[in-house]
């Protein structure tokens, strides 16, 4: 199955998305096509020789190149901002944000390696009661 793959740089990382990208190319197979974007690359190709190429990259890298699948393939119409006449594509503001968080999951991974261990705060979802005073709250 073809499949699109996000390979997100953490920005602290000190390696650029041109250094990801030819890593990239020189490490894919022909039938991946691999496109430079401004937080790293987005590689089209074979769900299985992408999957092995995160792996790749991922001995490399360490962990601060973090792959995941794009739900369309580069250059697809339906998210193009060019055929949309601008703005940003849909479900960049979370990618952007995901980006954002990636120095403090780089943080976490490695304090794991160490052998440290993490502790991890549980979240409870903010219950609809709640939300719904605030927004009344917000509008009054």
């Amino acid at each position: 199955m073809e499949l699109s793959r996000y390979f997100v740089v953490a920005p602290g990382s000190g390696i650029s998305p041109r250094e990801l990208v030819q890593w990239l190319l020189e490490h894919s197979p022909p039938e991946v096509t691999v496109k430079e974007t401004c937080f790293g690359a987005i590689a089209d190709g074979p769900e299985e020789e992408l999957k092995e190429l995160a792996e790749k990259a991922r001995e490399e890298f360490g962990p601060y190149v973090f792959s995941k699948v794009r739900g369309y393939p580069a250059g697809d119409e339906r998210v193009c901002r060019r055929a949309r006449g601008g703005g940003p594509r849909p479900g960049f503001p979370q990618l952007q944000r995901e980006v954002e968080l990636l120095d403090l999951i780089v943080e976490g991974l490695r304090a794991v390696e160490r052998g440290e261990e993490v502790e991890v705060k549980e979240r409870r979802p903010v219950p609809a009661e709640r939300i719904r005073e605030i927004a009344e709250e917000e509008l009054e």
